[in-house]
């Protein structure tokens, strides 16, 4: 004998998780508090990640697309020009990605100075390889594809990344003072 099927019906408005999410204290509840920060670090990653490969994507478009275009090379020089630039490109484009992703959630658009200092990777021999890769890797790819006149967006990039470069520097020195100066001591550049 079957006994009864109780059927259980929901309101719309009652929420049975068993938290009412209008009263989240987060500020006062650490373990809230860590929960909320762990989810926005993951989801920070994650749009880094999602940045970063569309970037990746859209220069090795770029790179083959205008390199498929030129003119084939009318000499061996020619051939052997555009070879060492294509080279270079990809180089500097691969350590600015690698930089890009040793940095990890650490990347923002203004200068901050998180819990810790990331000397690690690259970064142990360069101070901002970012801003020197990137650029490097913009002036071989305007050269490999012959955009001579482009070259003039360097004279607004260069200053741009240098002012960026020491405005990052001040914060970095503010915060870590002495791991700061050691860290300066070991790195290339």
């Amino acid at each position: 004998m079957r006994g009864k099927r109780k059927t259980v019906r929901y309101d719309d408005n009652d929420d049975d998780d068993g938290y009412d999410s209008d009263n989240y204290d987060y500020e006062n509840n650490p373990v809230l508090k860590e929960r909320r920060k762990r989810r926005q670090q993951r989801r920070s990653e994650l749009y880094q990640l999602i940045l970063t490969i569309l970037q990746a994507f859209s220069i090795l478009y770029s790179i083959s697309y205008y390199f498929l275009q030129l003119e084939p090379s009318k000499t061996y020089q020619q051939l052997i020009f555009r070879s060492i630039f294509l080279i270079l490109t990809i180089s500097f484009f691969s350590l600015w990605l690698l930089a890009r992703v040793q940095l990890g959630t650490f990347l923002t658009f203004r200068p901050k100075a998180h819990e810790t200092l990331v000397t690690t990777g690259i970064y142990s021999k360069f101070r901002h390889p970012i801003y020197y890769f990137g650029t490097l890797t913009l002036v071989c790819f305007l050269i490999l594809i012959e955009k001579y006149s482009f070259l003039l967006i360097l004279i607004i990039l260069i200053p741009v990344q240098i002012y960026r470069a020491v405005r990052e520097t001040k914060v970095l020195k503010e915060k870590f003072d002495d791991i700061y100066m050691d860290y300066l001591k070991n790195v290339w550049i």
